[in-house]
């Protein structure tokens, strides 16, 4: 198939502002639920695993973007002047976030070395390793993550999906 997956957020039901990460282009943000589109980031990825977007909600004024050298925080993004802050997570993956909880795994290279510990951050700037030792063996090629009260999920290439209880 040639069908791609293309990164998006949209932080509420009740906005009517979303993003999309293109892998070619960057961040994109719609102020009008995808009417019309203004470049909000030129920055491109070029690894698979990487190019995620992510929003706390109790904060939605910041979008975290997964990119291939390291994980970034766009303050501003939903107006106003962006300011961009690389957060210095080495090889992040996918991100997902769940109410003030941001979740980022590591993700694993062709060789199969790497950082793959799953990561967490309740402020948005300082992360803390929230893995076993099973996820990091586990769960080398993460390519989605989803949350829930109390779970969050990484579904991998080589291992399934593996559930951390939070």
């Amino acid at each position: 198939s040639t069908l791609k997956s293309v990164p998006f957020e949209w932080p509420s039901t009740n906005t009517s502002l979303v993003y999309v990460y293109d892998k070619t282009t960057g961040v994109w943000r719609s102020q009008d639920a995808g009417q019309n589109w203004s470049l909000l980031w030129a920055q491109t990825f070029s690894s698979g695993t990487t190019g995620s977007l992510a929003m706390m909600t109790t904060d939605t004024t910041k979008l975290f973007v997964a990119k291939d050298d390291s994980l970034y925080r766009l303050d501003n993004a939903d107006a106003g002047s962006l300011v961009v802050n690389n957060l210095s997570v080495p090889n992040p993956g996918k991100i997902v976030a769940l109410g003030g909880t941001l979740w980022v795994n590591g993700r694993a290279t062709s060789s199969g070395t790497a950082d793959v510990e799953l990561r967490k951050s309740t402020d948005g700037s300082t992360f803390t390793v929230y893995s076993t030792a099973f996820f990091e063996s586990s769960s080398g090629f993460p390519f989605r993550m989803a949350a829930e009260a109390g779970y969050e999920y990484t579904a991998c290439s080589t291992m399934g999906t593996v559930v951390t209880e939070r």
